[in-house]
């Protein structure tokens, strides 16, 4: 749970990733993917 509330969850707050299933967030096949606001944070850091 440390993961999610340290990580994750700041980041989906922010937009910088997305869940595959945002209804099911417990969803046995959850993903998260980065968002275009991420990748262009991503891209940015050199």
């Amino acid at each position: 749970m440390n993961f999610f509330k340290n990580y994750l969850k700041p980041a989906l707050e922010a937009n910088f990733i997305a869940m595959q299933f945002p209804d099911s967030p417990k969803h046995p096949n959850q993903k998260y993917y980065l968002t275009d606001l991420g990748r262009n944070l991503l891209n940015h850091q050199s």
